[in-house]
């Protein structure tokens, strides 16, 4: 009874939170501060939806949350790049806004492959993005960004992430027009690759990228709730976010979404969970997903 009694106080909040659209910034702050029951924010100022600047004071949160979970700019991101030369035990983090500090370490004339997580993951799961960069950084050839957005993606109130993965792939489109803007790639070349969230975070950053159309974008199971069903936001990975979108479902109509919504979409089994030795393995099947994109 405990259990049902836990269930029912975290989901009612989220479908009402499901059910409230469009929601601005200071709604979203309200319904944060009344959920959680945390103090307000000493001084913030909210110029519009999209920029916007905190100062805040330390607050416990679940999650050890902070503004950057709410309010989305470059601060609230991190981007490391990668390559074979630098090996998987070097990287460099990328200042946003300072892109060209990576000008010494690319790789030219090679493709720029752009992943990114989840929600609650972050670019340190070795069964997500980790292990994909890994893959890339040992076959050779390829520069590599990966995009951490943890500092939202790992707000256990699932809305809030889901709601704000246009304005995470803002800022993930601005970083690539950064780069571009360098004169060391092509967006032909770029491939973005995302999973559940971060599947929808690919699709808003190629929607939002300004210099042309990027080349490719993978969505590794494309979260369902708050996209295909429950409706939080209409902004969803599609065809028209890149030259090319692949999409692999595993978990079709569970956690992701059910529907093509690519140029090409791939159902391994149906694309039903649970996917062959997710069971025996207990291995989520989306987590099957990653793995076999590994491979």
């Amino acid at each position: 009874m405990k259990f049902v009694t836990t269930i029912a106080a975290v989901v009612l909040p989220l479908l009402l939170l499901l059910a409230i659209k469009p929601i601005n910034a200071r709604i979203l702050r309200s319904i944060w501060q009344s959920l959680t029951n945390t103090k307000p924010v000493k001084n913030y100022n909210v110029p519009d939806q999209q920029d916007v600047e905190v100062v805040s004071e330390e607050i416990d949160q679940p999650g050890d949350l902070d503004d950057r979970s709410l309010f989305v700019d470059g601060t609230s991101l991190d981007f490391i790049y990668w390559n074979s030369d630098l090996g998987n035990n070097k990287s460099i983090l990328i200042e946003f806004g300072n892109e060209k500090q990576i000008i010494e370490y690319w790789i030219r004339g090679k493709p720029l492959i752009v992943i990114t997580h989840g929600w609650r993951g972050s670019d340190e799961d070795d069964k997500g993005v980790f292990a994909i960069k890994t893959a890339y950084v040992d076959a050779g050839g390829f520069n590599i960004i990966t995009a951490d957005w943890n500092r939202v993606a790992k707000n256990i109130l699932y809305p809030m992430p889901a709601y704000l993965t246009v304005q995470v792939g803002s800022v993930v489109a601005k970083m690539l027009e950064n780069v571009v803007n360098l004169a060391v790639i092509d967006p032909s070349d770029i491939h973005v690759i995302g999973h559940s969230l971060g599947a929808h975070v690919s699709g808003a950053c190629g929607a939002a990228f300004s210099l042309g159309k990027i080349g490719r974008i993978t969505g590794l199971d494309p979260a369902g709730p708050g996209f295909e069903y429950v409706s939080l936001r209409s902004d969803y990975l599609d065809s028209t976010d890149a030259a090319f979108v692949d999409v692999i479902h595993t978990a079709a109509g569970t956690a992701g979404y059910s529907k093509p919504i690519g140029h090409v979409d791939f159902y391994p089994n149906e694309g039903n969970p649970p996917q062959p030795g997710c069971l025996e393995s207990y291995t989520p099947s989306g987590l099957l997903n990653l793995s076999k994109f590994v491979e």
